[in-house]
């Protein structure tokens, strides 16, 4: 669940270079160039878009902002891979992560700018396991430093009360597109107590590893 986003869309890449053919898995950052040492690796492939979830379900206030929220809803070939860092005993779960999406998302190149005017508040209710939680989210521009290439930021906050506590919510992600590929390097973190995503730190991982991963687009055949 999102809570404090640092969304930034980069028009990037070669005029008139055709998508790549390699599949979204081979365009995919390796683990060799994640930030942070340690931690479990996961990969998933197969069809971008919302993913099928049965263990909850969500709704959102402005379907729109669904995006920011739940996933992509473009569909076509895409693949992710995320590490995991901590466990909740501790009292937070954080993990970075990388995705690659061959389809074009409207949302997230030519409709962006609505996007994140739209969705400045909304709402998500997320029901599941017998309870629905209603989550507030918070939408604000950000500037970020590291990225090449031009950009758009935005930052969102939020955070939710179960029974026994008050969750909090951040990830920090950086989106952009290139040669027609959408790519996302993200950070996500929960628990009862959240640091900030927007650090210069975790921004500055995310800014390498999104240049990273689009010189490995730009790059492939």
């Amino acid at each position: 669940m999102i809570v404090a986003v640092v969304l930034v869309f980069t028009l990037g890449g070669e005029r008139g270079k055709p998508m790549p053919t390699a599949t979204a898995a081979a365009l995919l950052l390796p683990q060799s160039d994640f930030p942070a040492a340690g931690g479990t690796f996961a990969d998933s492939n197969g069809e971008s878009g919302e993913k099928d979830k049965t263990d909850y379900s969500l709704t959102v206030d402005k379907p729109e902002c669904k995006r920011l929220a739940y996933g992509s809803s473009a569909s076509g070939d895409g693949a992710a891979r995320m590490q995991t860092l901590g466990d909740l005993a501790s009292g937070s779960l954080a993990s970075y992560s990388a995705s690659v999406e061959k389809s074009a998302d409207p949302q997230l190149t030519s409709d962006l700018e609505q996007l994140r005017s739209t969705c400045e508040t909304f709402t998500a209710t997320v029901t599941g396991f017998g309870t629905s939680t209603e989550v507030h989210i918070n939408v604000t521009p950000l500037t970020i430093s590291g990225i090449n290439g031009s950009y758009h930021a935005m930052t969102i906050t939020s955070s939710a009360d179960d029974v026994q506590s008050t969750l909090k919510f951040a990830s920090a992600m950086v989106i952009g597109v290139e040669r027609g590929v959408v790519f996302i390097e993200q950070y996500d973190v929960f628990g009862t107590s959240t640091a900030s995503t927007t650090s210069s730190e975790t921004t500055g991982n995310l800014a390498t590893m999104f240049n990273k991963q689009r010189s490995i687009i730009a790059d492939a055949h």
